[in-house]
């Protein structure tokens, strides 16, 4: 049992979460009756996606912080916020290096040149 609260989400993601039910009704075998149980599911594997996204081409690191932020979220989303920071801070960095011109370069340009 979780805790009770008021949260309003849009009638269009109200709409995909109602449609897409049935397919995690199919996938994991289960047809809860509550719509709170599916919405749940959906925000744990958001939250799950978002920490695997920070720690990409990491497998074992995406498991681990996974399974650390399950034990202790508040220390793990301290330290991702922490690992972004530091990651702006660094891209700034390299921007200022870079001359004005290439600076308006799309991403796709820039790798093309050999520019991170």
């Amino acid at each position: 049992m979780g805790i009770s609260m008021l949260i309003e989400i849009s009638q269009d993601i109200m709409k995909k979460i109602e449609i897409f039910k049935k397919v995690i009704d199919e996938v994991m075998n289960v047809e809860w009756e509550e719509i709170s149980e599916y919405v749940n599911l959906i925000l744990r594997i958001g939250i799950q996606r978002m920490i695997n996204d920070a720690f990409q081409g990491n497998e074992p690191l995406q498991e681990t912080m996974v399974s650390l932020f399950e034990e202790d979220p508040v220390f793990i989303s301290k330290l991702l916020i922490k690992i972004i920071r530091d990651f702006k801070l660094k891209s700034e960095e390299k921007m200022k290096l870079i001359p004005e011109e290439k600076r308006k370069l799309t991403l796709e340009e820039r790798w093309r040149m050999g520019i991170t």
